[in-house]
């Protein structure tokens, strides 16, 4: 988690991925996996969290306030920013160019490289859910095939 030039600390949450890592072999969940095809697309399932005092926090930030992640300093809650990684420059129009500039940093020399095991799960996943006679299964052998009502048609 970096904490940028101008103090702000920031975190990303792994929680939305791990959950559809786990789910995997839902209908619900299969054209999501199967549409996983880089470690760029892992980035659209971890949220931004930004850590703030617990005593600056109000009542409602505080009602929506995540554990923090390990390493984290003490007396810090984790407060959801609102975006996906992929979409973080939305919540940095008024970061300075310092923090902009680290924060891409920590996403190009933190994130991704540590996106390659969970890139190795979804490969597994998503062998497993072609070969499983399940409405999941189906789906996903619709979208391996091209053919997934929710692809995209050129």
């Amino acid at each position: 988690m970096p904490t940028l030039p101008s103090g702000l600390e920031l975190a990303v949450d792994p929680a939305p991925l791990r959950e559809l890592l786990t789910d995997f072999a839902s209908p619900f969940s299969a054209h999501h996996l199967m549409a996983l095809q880089s470690v760029d697309d892992l980035l659209r399932w971890l949220d931004v969290l930004i850590l703030r005092p617990a005593e600056t926090l109000s009542a409602d930030e505080r009602a929506k306030a995540c554990p923090v992640p390990e390493g984290a300093p003490a007396g810090m809650l984790a407060v959801p920013a609102g975006v996906r990684l992929t979409d973080w420059r939305a919540i940095a129009s008024e970061w300075s160019d310092e923090d902009r500039a680290a924060f891409a940093a920590f996403v190009d020399e933190r994130i991704r490289p540590a996106m390659a095991g969970p890139m190795a799960n979804v490969r597994e996943r998503q062998e497993a859910i072609v070969k499983s006679p399940t409405l999941g299964g189906a789906f996903a052998c619709m979208w391996r095939d091209g053919v997934h009502p929710l692809q995209e048609s050129d």
